[in-house]
């Protein structure tokens, strides 16, 4: 079964929030307390030659104030960094190994990996075998949704980006709307 959500970012969290990181920032405060780690700045363009894309803005500007952390003891984000973007690289491809698993098993539901046109591309993961992806295609980063694939075999799209579906997995219903359980605000680095 695949599910679709998408409520406004802001219904939860007032109109003042002015952007996907922001209103993460206030579903999450403890985030504020990472900011200090971040010394220097990512090699994007080192990332995205690699990666043969350019990524969306939120997870640029997630990346560049937070570095990678673990929500909850169990969401795990781990962009690349200032000095190494190779565990970032390593991590897309291994979460583009098991897609392509699951799509040579029948079990990804259509979706197909990152480089073809329209695959996924993973973001994060949950420390308990979630999996969370970019579709890629529309075309245009600043526009790719959230596509869910849980453990238990529940796969969802989130109309929207990873900050905003953070947002709002941490403000909503994330059992009744991605098969997810619950998470708290607390962060921590990975």
């Amino acid at each position: 079964m695949e599910r679709h959500a998408r409520r406004h970012p802001d219904a939860e969290i007032g109109p003042t929030s002015p952007n996907p990181v922001e209103r993460l920032t206030l579903a999450l405060p403890a985030l504020r307390h990472l900011e200090a780690r971040q010394s220097a700045s990512i090699d994007w363009d080192k990332v995205t030659g690699r990666l043969g894309t350019d990524l969306p803005g939120d997870f640029r500007a997630f990346a560049d104030r937070f570095g990678a952390v673990v929500i909850d003891d169990f969401v795990r984000l781990t962009p690349p960094g200032p000095e190494d973007c190779e565990q970032f690289l390593r991590d897309v491809r291994s979460g583009l190994e098991i897609l392509g698993d699951w799509s040579r098993r029948d079990m990804s539901r259509g979706y197909a990996a990152y480089p073809r046109a329209g695959g996924l591309l993973p973001w994060g993961d949950s420390l308990e075998g979630d999996m969370f992806f970019w579709d890629t295609s529309p075309g245009d980063p600043e526009r790719w949704p959230t596509v869910i694939a849980t453990r238990s075999d529940v796969w969802s799209v989130f109309e929207g980006g990873m900050c905003d579906f953070l947002t709002e997995w941490l403000n909503g219903d994330p059992l009744e709307m991605w098969g997810l359980p619950p998470i708290h605000p607390v962060v921590e680095p990975a």
